[in-house]
């Protein structure tokens, strides 16, 4: 159970990382609409919008880290 927890706790976090960097980028979205979107619910114009920038920024971070 405890792992369960920090594993959710984690993912709370990196979301809320993702949907700033978002919002920065100019993509409106909060919490519950990125979850239906990345659980494939909520599907549409919007919801390619929020993958592929989502996929961009994390693209772009992960090759800052490599560095």
């Amino acid at each position: 159970l405890h792992k369960a927890i920090r594993r959710q706790r984690q993912m709370c976090i990196r979301d809320r990382w993702l949907i700033n960097r978002l919002n920065e980028a100019g993509v409106r979205t909060d919490k519950t609409e990125f979850s239906s979107v990345l659980n494939g619910t909520r599907i549409g114009p919007k919801a390619d919008t929020i993958l592929s920038t989502a996929l961009s920024i994390l693209t772009k971070y992960e090759e800052a880290m490599a560095l």
